[in-house]
């Protein structure tokens, strides 16, 4: 499948009809085949580039979309015409149907890139400042990462919601690799459904299934900084028993 923008040499022939919303518009020509073409009015955006971020660059299509007053049935073809690349081989894989429904395929260009709910979670834990940019600016990444982790992972944006969230990620990282994805793959919102499964798996494959058993597993919010400091008292109160000396 061959997706290309071209510019419409009569754009400056436009009847009034068409002229409604389409003066920023490129001509979208979709290959469907050999010999077979199709060609509507589509977005003059720059395409997607593979350094660009995927979900920003999604965002910005759909307030577009929005402002054009384009039907959604349309927008995935829209878009298909600004892919290249991987992207583009994302969109070659769906189905014919699947093809034409730009949900199906904003779900999948956002799996491919890991912007899934587990890789919302990582962007918030993980990120750091990027050279130039400001404190305010980070915090605002920051909180865009966890409100999307919060969308996708569909925890309401309340108090009980999030509290819920935070709780249910403190216990899975104390599960076992097996019972986390086990736990993970349903979808539980509620604690009272974790609890209840997590105890039917105990019961069916017995405690040590259940408890992870690190040696070593810092808190989240302990910091790489204090993470060495600990250690490092660890180190020297093991040298003055012993005996020797502590450099």
């Amino acid at each position: 499948m061959e997706v290309r923008l071209e510019e419409s040499s009569n754009r400056s022939q436009n009847t009034d009809e068409d002229n409604d919303d389409d003066v920023d518009n490129d001509e979208v020509v979709v290959r469907c085949g050999v010999g077979s073409y199709s060609t509507v009015k589509g977005p003059k955006m720059s395409p997607f580039d593979d350094r660009d971020d995927m979900d920003s660059y999604l965002h910005r299509f759909e307030r577009y979309a929005e402002l054009q007053n384009w039907r959604r049935d349309v927008w995935a073809v829209y878009l298909a015409a600004l892919l290249k690349g991987k992207a583009l081989d994302v969109y070659a894989r769906l189905t014919p149907e699947q093809s034409k429904d730009y949900d199906v395929l904003k779900k999948a260009l956002l799996k491919r890139y890991a912007l899934t709910e587990e890789g919302y979670k990582a962007k918030f834990y993980d990120s750091k400042p990027e050279p130039g940019e400001s404190p305010q600016q980070f915090i605002t990444r920051l909180e865009s990462y966890f409100m999307r982790w919060l969308d996708l992972a569909k925890v309401e944006t309340s108090y009980e919601g999030v509290k819920a969230l935070m709780v249910k990620e403190r216990y899975l990282a104390t599960c076992t690799k097996q019972l986390e994805l086990f736990l993970r793959e349903r979808a539980l919102t509620r604690l009272e459904e974790l609890g209840k499964l997590a105890e039917q798996y105990e019961d069916a494959h017995g405690a040590k299934a259940v408890v992870r058993q690190d040696k070593f597993q810092p808190t989240v919010s302990e910091s790489p900084r204090r993470q060495r400091f600990n250690r490092g008292i660890t180190r020297k109160s093991t040298s003055s028993e012993l005996g020797k000396p502590v450099f």
